[in-house]
């Protein structure tokens, strides 16, 4: 049975086809700089402040520290292999006319020397700020990335 709260504002406003066009496009402009290793759109992408949550933690998150950590991270991956991050689908449903909840599944593809192709499927919710630019507020993965790399033997226990 839906909830009062699922009925009425989880429900993605049938009118605004344009605004979700414009989150899909948001969400593959996102892709293409992670894909890349650029920083330009992710730069712009996220609040000045957000919200991140794994599987095990959550913390506040400045922008600029996170703009600072993401080419380290970036590199890290890299190392162990990945090649390609490809948006597979997004989900939008509207909380307000403001905010916007959005699931994406993202499929990672890692090429590490001497070793099969391993393909991840990831989850992330995201919820969006709309106005007056788009901009994430609050990220939930819903898998610990880290650890899937290491279950699949990608990186050693110690390392990271």
């Amino acid at each position: 049975m839906e909830s009062v709260f699922e009925s009425k504002f989880l429900q993605v406003h049938e009118g605004q086809p344009e605004l979700s066009r414009e989150i899909n496009e948001f969400f593959q402009r996102y892709e293409k700089d992670s894909d890349s290793g650029g920083t330009s759109f992710l730069s712009r992408a996220y609040a000045e402040s957000f919200i991140f949550c794994g599987p095990e933690s959550q913390q506040a998150v400045k922008r600029e520290d996170f703009l600072m950590a993401l080419p380290k991270m970036k590199g890290f991956y890299r190392s162990i292999g990945l090649t390609s991050t490809k948006l597979l689908s997004t989900q939008v449903k509207m909380l307000d006319d403001c905010h916007a909840i959005v699931k994406t599944e993202c499929q990672m593809t890692f090429e590490p020397k001497g070793r099969d192709v391993v393909v991840e499927t990831i989850f992330a919710t995201s919820i969006l700020s709309l106005q007056p630019d788009m901009k994430i507020v609050f990220q939930l993965d819903h898998q610990d990335l880290m650890k899937k790399v290491k279950e699949r033997g990608l990186v050693s226990e110690g390392k990271r």
